[in-house]
């Protein structure tokens, strides 16, 4: 519960075009079994950075997201 007005608070301040990207991306992150709750705000900031890895957390199939997202927060 914590995290969702956590999340929601945020996606209030942001511009419309983060706004659209956020909250499906922060909801992904959640459905990650696993990934702790520091890693998925380390995540959700760092992926926003980078606008091309958005498109491939949603085309993984969920087997291999927890691996793809702590590599990415390794190499990031």
């Amino acid at each position: 519960m914590q995290v969702i007005i956590f999340l929601l608070l945020h996606l209030l301040m942001l511009p419309l075009y983060w706004r659209k990207t956020y909250g499906p991306l922060a909801l992904k992150l959640c459905e990650i079994e696993g990934l702790i709750k520091d890693e998925r705000y380390h995540a959700l900031s760092k992926i926003l950075d980078h606008p091309t890895q958005i498109l491939i957390v949603f085309s993984l199939p969920s087997s291999v997201l927890l691996e793809w997202v702590r590599r990415f927060l390794a190499d990031h």
